[in-house]
This record gives C-alpha cells, structure tokens and sequence, in this order.
C-alpha cells in the first residue's frame, strides 16, 4: 500500500517579542542564545520580531540580527523587523545594512 501524500498546511507566522532589553554589547548573549534556537527550528514563512521594547541598539545588536536573517533566509524564511525606531533605521541604512532596512516594517506614530 502506497504512502498517502502529506497535505500542505499553512503554518502560524512566528512572532516573537523582545522583552525590555539592550540590544548592545553588555545585554546580547542571552538574546543570541534565544536566536540561535529560533534559527535552528525555523522554517519556510514569515519570522516577525518586534524590537519595539527593546532598548539601545548597537553594533553587536545589528550583527545578531543580521545572522538571525541569514539563518532565516537559509532555510527559506523570511525576517521581518516591528518596532523599529527612526534612528535605527537611519543607522542601517548609514552603515549599508540594506539588507536589515528591508526587512523592517515601521509601525505608525
């Protein structure tokens, strides 16, 4: 007897957000470790991060979420960025960071 073919189902967009956090050099380990998991369980479809809680947002802040969004991408998944300030988003967009300005959605004043 034949094996019955898997029905695709949609799945739930993932969306997860920060707790009131720094994004900087002295608060990333326990983000990093949170997303390396979410990387690792990640699949095909929409991955939403709500940065709208989180605090400073420095160098190291912007390279997690860049590794974060490469990971997503490699297995077919998409980052989309929430929350996002204004000056974060001008900071991306001065240090070439096109990747990351793509992927934020700022959320209306």
């Amino acid at each position: 007897m034949a094996a019955r073919p898997k029905k695709d189902t949609p799945r739930a967009e993932p969306s997860v957000a920060l707790p009131v956090v720094d994004l900087d050099i002295f608060g990333i380990r326990p983000l990093w470790e949170e997303a390396r998991a979410w990387a690792a369980d990640a699949q095909a479809g929409e991955f939403r991060l709500d940065l709208s809680g989180a605090g400073d947002l420095d160098l190291s802040g912007f390279q997690l979420l860049m590794a974060l969004d490469q990971a997503l991408r490699g297995k077919g998944g998409t980052l989309v960025l929430e929350g996002v300030r204004p000056e974060w988003l001008e900071r991306m967009a001065r240090l070439g960071m096109t990747r990351l300005v793509e992927c934020c959605r700022q959320v209306p004043s």
